[in-house]
């Protein structure tokens, strides 16, 4: 996995698609943020199959990105940039002086 902690940097190099970037497309967002929810994974693998410009990113809880599809994802979005699937965004926090990465056992799993 390609391991990046800064979220700006992230979103740079993947691109999320934001609503209005929806206009003309064949597929409509969850949210007026240009977010899916979880129930609307195959219509966006199916989207992805037909536009393959674009790629799946898959939001999982605890400050944890993917830059592919995941079953366990809360959420998820379009992104039109770099697609290599082994790119991850985890966030960083810092606790009593120490660096910890914000993710669960059950993320961990997934990784």
């Amino acid at each position: 996995m390609k391991v990046i902690r800064d979220f700006d940097e992230f979103y740079k190099r993947v691109k999320p698609l934001r609503f209005d970037d929806f206009d003309g497309l064949d597929i409509v967002p969850s949210t007026e943020f240009g977010d899916f929810f979880k129930n609307r994974l195959s219509d966006l693998l199916l989207f992805c199959k037909n536009n393959q410009q674009y790629h799946i990113i898959s939001n999982l809880s605890l400050g944890v990105m993917l830059n592919k599809p995941s079953n366990e994802a809360h959420h998820y979005e379009l992104g039109q940039g770099e697609s290599d699937p082994e790119l991850m965004y985890i966030e960083k926090i810092n606790w009593k002086g120490y660096e910890y990465l914000k993710i669960s056992k059950f993320n961990r799993d997934q990784l």
